[in-house]
């Protein structure tokens, strides 16, 4: 990582929360499934490592998000998405994770046994959604749900990459 900008307490991550509320939460519905070419963040939050470090609680992110709505600074399809992604998504996922160990971890429905591709670690590809992904990664140590989900996963089950690889991959790559 080139660059450091992440929050190491929890003072610095409620200082990147305000600033989602003030400046992105307003745009994030409109553009929450967005990617454009250099723009690595767009309007994402950014706040899941700090609620996977634990610096940032789930329910104080969606009390602020209602907030911003009830104080008109931010429209509903904004704060919609975004508590649908923490408590409808990310907390139903991790649930279901913790549940469903060491199962789910070990999982290979398709049965793929490719390895992962050396251009995860490289970033060396023509193909420009998955490079913008991979090099969102490699530089920052983050890419936001789509690139993770609809780039960086579907490339893996199409080239029948071993989800076990590319999940090795996602804990090592990112912060």
């Amino acid at each position: 990582i080139e660059e450091f900008r992440y929050a190491v307490t929890r003072r610095q991550a409620l200082q990147l929360l305000d600033e989602f509320i003030e400046e992105r939460l307003a745009d994030f519905g409109p553009y929450e499934d967005a990617m454009a070419t250099d723009e690595p963040t767009l309007f994402h939050s950014t706040l899941s490592l700090y609620l996977n470090n634990g610096l940032l609680l789930p329910w104080e992110i969606c009390e602020r998000a209602i907030q911003a709505y009830k104080d008109g600074k931010a429209p509903i399809n904004s704060v919609e998405g975004l508590v649908r992604q923490i408590l409808g998504w990310r907390e139903f996922i991790r649930i279901y994770y913790e549940a469903m160990m060491p199962e789910v971890r070990e999982a290979n429905f398709m049965n793929f046994e490719k390895r992962l591709p050396e251009l995860f670690w490289s970033g060396d590809t023509d193909m420009h959604c998955l490079q913008q992904s991979l090099k969102a990664v490699i530089e920052q140590g983050y890419s936001h749900h789509i690139q993770r989900l609809m780039v960086l996963s579907n490339f893996s089950n199409l080239t029948k990459t071993d989800p076990r690889e590319l999940n090795k991959w996602f804990w090592f790559a990112y912060v």
